[in-house]
């Protein structure tokens, strides 16, 4: 069984504008490590060995089209206790493989998120709250790849690991 969801890597230089963000949010919770940051389109959950490559078979036949999303909006979520570079989803590429991928959690027998979607990089978990006077500088994610990450705690922390990756198109 693997813990498994579909997302979006940021370029280096939007890591390093993240990082930035995290240090001046620090104070307001735990930042994210580098290597885990990421804009998740589907979470999946724990899946066995069949659900897995049925996820694969499913995504590499859905259709994945480039698309852009600005993230310029600092947002607190009390319920999971983040703190996350949050946009709105307005590109029809981006909303259509968000509905496609829910479609697909529910065909795996899974559980379905019952918020809309909204694009969102975490940058601070167990946040007390937004800080306050911080501006976030708008970063437009273009992603070429959707990957599928695993998540896991090798024991110095949860990990998140690209274990397939299928290119956007035109």
């Amino acid at each position: 069984m693997k813990r498994l969801f579909l997302g979006f890597a940021p370029s280096e230089a939007q890591t390093q504008t993240l990082q930035q963000l995290q240090q001046n949010c620090a104070p307001w919770g735990q930042p994210v490590p580098q290597a885990n940051l990421h804009m998740t389109l589907a979470f999946f959950g724990m899946l066995d060995l069949r659900q897995e490559a049925i996820l694969k078979n499913a995504v590499g036949e859905m259709d994945r089209l480039q698309f852009n999303v600005t993230l310029d909006t600092l947002s607190h979520w009390p319920g999971p206790r983040i703190l996350c570079l949050s946009g709105k989803t307005m590109d029809s590429g981006l909303q259509a493989m968000a509905s496609t991928t829910q479609d697909l959690v529910k065909a795996l027998g899974l559980t379905a998120s019952e918020h809309s979607y909204t694009p969102h990089i975490t940058l601070s978990r167990k946040a007390r709250g937004l800080p306050p006077e911080i501006s976030a500088s708008p970063i437009i994610l273009e992603p070429t790849e959707l990957h599928l990450y695993h998540s896991h705690n090798p024991g110095s922390g949860v990990q998140y690991d690209i274990i397939q990756s299928w290119p956007l198109s035109h």
